[in-house]
């Protein structure tokens, strides 16, 4: 497939990618300028010029995607993987794949599920050991940004709700999931928005590190009944011919590619309460100040294109909520990237 950067779903001649992709067009088609520079990202990413073989990033991808049961991209990988000359055996597991891509399971691991607590010794271990298994730093920032940019990918996919964790899809269940968005959940949300424009920037520069943290708990509090809905939807969300035999077969092939398939996600808020867990702020570490230097030094292929697709992100709007319009959702959009800073 090829795309361009323009107004329409017609694929023309500047971006090339194999057909695989072609089914994120349906729900990129919507945003062209997104839809430009993901598949710049993808490109690069995955078959552009890199340390990194590309059958092994895809494999890379392969082991991203199972942490999340994320069964389109895990089948789409393994596919490339094969296609661009990977050995078969790996697909067998992980215990297959050369001790070098092995010892990249813990980083993958935390970075899935707990990513603020990735710390000095994680990179460490990958750099300091003997060779043939070392990593060095512009491989383990290539590996580490196709780990990142496919967890953030898995969750662009099962978000869109046609694709399941169970590798089924059901179009009656995106039908139901536009349904539970009532106006209930909307207004509520409108409220806390107008919660955070009424918070003075003096205050908050007052507040001490503990304060804000409280503050933060109190709106997430206020806020929690608007998932309320949507968690419990998710919990029933088996499509009706999907076996409870199939759905453990999926299982077992997701933990193929791990060797430790019980790590998981933790509620960092609730660990913020019960003072277990310091998660990263965006004062301490920012793509602006360290991220974007750091990986146009190991990386400089995908430096410009990261910055490119984080810029248009931060301000991707239609001033929508729901059935409201001229809604100024800076605040929101906002808190979402801020919280999401917390976690990757």
């Amino acid at each position: 497939m090829t795309s361009e950067d323009n107004n329409d779903c017609k694929h023309t001649c500047f971006i090339y990618l194999p057909d695989v992709w072609l089914p994120f067009d349906k729900w990129l088609c919507l945003h062209p300028k997104y839809r430009t520079v993901f598949y710049q990202t993808i490109e690069q990413l995955f078959y552009g010029n890199g340390p990194l073989a590309i059958c092994e990033r895809h494999y890379l991808a392969l082991m991203a995607a199972s942490r999340h049961g994320c069964h389109f991209l895990m089948n789409l990988h393994a596919q490339e993987y094969e296609r661009n000359g990977g050995k078969h055996e790996w697909l067998k597991g992980l215990s297959y794949a050369s001790e070098k891509i092995q010892n990249l399971d813990v980083l993958n691991a935390v970075l899935a599920h707990q990513p603020w607590s990735t710390n000095i010794d994680h990179l460490t271990t990958l750099t300091k050991c003997c060779s043939p298994t070392n990593w060095c730093l512009s491989e383990l920032v290539q590996a580490s940004v196709v780990l990142a940019q496919t967890h953030v990918l898995c969750s662009f996919v099962l978000g869109n709700g046609t694709v399941y964790p169970n590798g089924c899809a059901s179009s009656h269940m995106a039908v139901d999931d536009q349904k539970s968005g009532n106006s209930h959940e909307i207004e509520l949300l409108l409220e806390c928005m107008d919660q955070l424009k009424k918070t003075k920037l003096n205050d908050v520069k007052q507040l001490g590190e503990q304060e804000m943290q409280k503050d933060f708990l109190e709106v997430q509090d206020d806020c929690s009944g608007i998932t309320s809905t949507t968690s419990r939807a998710e919990e029933t969300s088996l499509p009706k011919n999907t076996s409870k035999n199939n759905c453990m077969e999926k299982k077992s092939v997701q933990s193929l590619y791990t060797f430790n398939n019980r790590f998981g996600y933790i509620d960092f808020v609730k660990c913020a309460r019960e003072g277990l867990a310091r998660t990263h702020k965006i004062h301490e570490f920012s793509w602006e100040d360290q991220g974007y230097s750091c990986v146009d030094e190991l990386y400089n292929e995908m430096a410009d294109i990261l910055d490119k697709k984080i810029t248009l992100i931060q301000n991707l709007t239609y001033a929508t909520m729901g059935a409201y319009s001229d809604v100024d959702t800076s605040k929101y959009r906002n808190a979402i990237w801020m919280y999401v800073q917390s976690l990757y």
